[in-house]
């Protein structure tokens, strides 16, 4: 039976961060005073409460040559208990994936960042705990594919489930999206490699089969055991597709690009791989922008639609598509679609993606960003499943920033570092911050008593995307 260690940060964490400190301690019961003064040590206080909280750490403390090592993610904290709470989904483990990555590269190659650099890869490694391999019937064949499950495995490393509803395509555009971090991070190419990989998984849940006017379904599934097209499933995978354009710009590597013709035949081409990606990119966001995105330019969840299999040669098509939407928006099927544009935009130089990501923006923090809680205070959404979807919508905003500086643009990056600052000022507490960063603890409603760990690496990553702003612009410093 695996040990739960009881792990407290406490005047430790203070001391390892090197900075001023202004108090350190609980009182035991009421909030701590906040305890280091930039973004980047608040973001490393925050970050390191995570690795430290939500790993099992008896069992990752071990020497890496024990058979009993492993780096096993929690899904919740229990704050009565101390100890870890339930297994995580990938979902969940990808979110500490993503929070190794943005630390390494808040710290860089000093000895913090190379403690997170060092989470980075064990953190991949163990990623082989939701590795399983199965086989897809896709749109342009029956493939035998080794991806990522949903649930981690009871039974072993690379012996997940995967096929059927087993898992979902957005979970590998969130993992290849991290993958391509720890590349760009490393230049270690066993990430780029493994990015590609799931890359041309997703894309092969593509409908590329064809309308009467002998146009393409289009829309990536949310995976291979469903029907509908979400947003989650496609506009998570633009940015990253346009990254894989840029790794292969200055190369002559083809990849072979199949589709369907109006028989539901599979016919194929060579390309070239960066003109490839590309393709996609634009695909996909196109498809996003047309079918999914509102005339309020928010976004709809996701669009049923009616997919079988052609018997004669085991492919997927669509046969109608008259499924009803899924109307609800959410902060992070706006954000992702918004990091899209901008990328587009910024390897194309195509204004029209860059006026899209500005509306995009002004959308939802339009829709999002509810201005009346306090003057200066930007409060966003709590009521969906995990304030991470948030944390997306940041990264747009952060992105757009980067290539359009402007008021508007300032004042939505400017929303979240503020938020994120008043709860740490307000609220911290033994190394959390409240789900409601603007309105505080709830305690004894839920998410109170156990803190998620998506809620608590998205409170991590705001913290430290707004450093890497800090150190980027000088007008946010």
């Amino acid at each position: 039976m695996k040990k739960f260690m009881k792990r407290v940060l406490g005047i430790f964490m203070c001391m390892s961060i090197a900075l001023s400190v202004s108090a350190c301690g609980n009182d035991g019961g009421g909030i701590e005073e906040k305890a280091v003064n930039t973004s980047a040590a608040r973001a490393a206080q925050l970050a390191d409460n995570v690795f430290d909280k939500f790993i099992e750490r008896d069992l990752y403390e071990l020497d890496r040559d024990d058979a009993e090592w492993e780096l096993s993610v929690f899904d919740g904290y229990n704050h009565a208990a101390q100890i870890g709470d339930s297994g995580a989904s990938v979902w969940h483990y990808t979110a500490v994936y993503a929070l190794a990555n943005r630390m390494y590269a808040v710290f860089g190659d000093t000895a913090k960042g190379n403690e997170y650099k060092k989470l980075v890869y064990d953190l991949y490694d163990e990623l082989s705990w939701y590795r399983g391999t199965g086989s897809f019937v896709e749109f342009t064949g029956t493939s035998e594919r080794t991806v990522y499950g949903v649930n981690r495995s009871n039974r072993g490393r690379n012996k997940a489930g995967v096929e059927g509803v087993a898992n979902v395509y957005d979970d590998q555009m969130w993992l290849m999206r991290e993958m391509f971090e720890s590349y760009k991070l490393t230049n270690d190419k066993k990430f780029l490699t493994e990015a590609e990989y799931l890359a041309n998984y997703c894309i092969a849940g593509w409908d590329c089969s064809l309308d009467a006017d002998g146009n393409e379904y289009g829309g990536i599934l949310w995976g291979p055991g469903y029907q509908s097209r979400h947003t989650c499933s496609n506009g998570p995978i633009i940015s990253p597709l346009v990254w894989l354009h840029e790794a292969y710009k200055d190369s002559d590597e083809t990849i072979e690009y199949k589709y369907q013709n109006e028989l539901h035949e599979i016919k194929s081409e060579t390309m070239k791989k960066s003109d490839y990606y590309l393709m996609f990119a634009k695909k996909v966001y196109n498809y996003t922008i047309r079918y999914l995105k509102k005339s309020n330019d928010l976004f709809y969840d996701n669009k049923g639609y009616n997919v079988t299999t052609w018997q004669p040669t085991g492919v997927k098509y669509t046969f109608y598509t008259d499924g009803k939407y899924q109307p609800e928006s959410l902060t992070y099927n706006s954000g992702a679609p918004l990091s899209g544009a901008v990328d587009l935009y910024r390897v194309t130089g195509d204004n029209a993606y860059l006026e899209q990501a500005k509306k995009l923006a002004a959308a939802a923090y339009d829709y999002f960003g509810d201005k009346t809680f306090k003057e200066g205070i930007v409060r966003y959404p709590t009521g969906s499943i995990t304030t991470w979807f948030n944390f997306v919508l940041y990264r747009g905003f952060a992105d757009l920033y980067n290539v359009w500086q402007s008021d508007a643009s300032r004042e939505y990056v400017n929303s979240f570092r503020n938020l994120v600052d008043y709860a740490y000022d307000n609220y911290y507490r033994d190394g959390f911050l409240p789900r409601d960063l603007a309105g505080g603890w709830h305690v004894g409603y839920e998410y109170d008593d156990i803190t998620n760990v998506m809620d608590a690496s998205s409170a991590a990553e705001t913290m430290a995307l707004a450093a890497q702003l800090e150190a980027k612009h000088q007008e946010l410093k």
